[in-house]
C-alpha cells in the first residue's frame, strides 16, 4: 500500500493504476450558450472563458492573449485612420493653391488639421505594444 496525500480542494478520484490512486482536477462546468466560453486559443483542445487568467486544462495565460489581440486591432485601426487623415490633410493643402480662394483657405486649414491629425494618430498607435 503506497503512501499518498492529495493537495487542493474538490479533487475527483479517477481509478487506481497499480494500487496508487490517480486524481485529477475536475472540469470546471461551462454553460453552451455562456459567451464567455471559447475554445482554448493554444490549442490545448478544451473550452474555456476568454476572461480567465489561464487555461483551466493548460494553464496557458488565455486573458493576456485576448488583451494583446485587442491591442493588436486597436493598433491597426489606430495606423489606418492616421494614414487617411494624412492623405486627405495632403491632398487638400497641396491643391487649396488651385480651388477659388474663398474655400482655398478653409481647405488649406482642413488639410494641416488632416496632417496633424495623421501625426496624432500615428503617435498613439506607436504607444500600443
Amino acid at each position: 500500500m503506497a503512501n499518498q496525500q492529495i493537495e487542493g480542494n474538490n479533487n475527483v478520484q479517477v481509478g487506481r493504476l497499480d494500487g496508487d490512486l490517480i486524481v485529477e482536477p475536475p472540469t470546471p462546468f461551462m454553460r453552451e450558450d455562456d459567451p464567455n466560453v471559447v475554445p482554448c486559443p493554444f490549442q490545448c483542445g478544451q473550452r474555456t472563458w476568454w476572461n480567465a487568467p489561464g487555461c483551466w486544462n493548460c494553464g496557458r495565460p488565455v486573458l493576456a492573449f485576448f488583451q494583446q489581440q485587442a491591442r493588436n486591432a486597436q493598433k491597426e485601426r489606430l495606423t489606418k485612420a492616421a494614414v487617411i487623415s494624412g492623405l486627405i490633410g495632403l491632398v487638400l493643402a497641396m491643391g487649396s493653391q488651385y480651388l477659388p480662394s474663398g474655400i482655398s483657405g478653409v481647405a488649406l486649414v482642413v488639410g494641416v488639421l488632416g496632417i496633424l491629425g495623421f501625426a496624432a494618430l500615428g503617435s498613439q498607435a506607436d504607444r500600443l505594444k
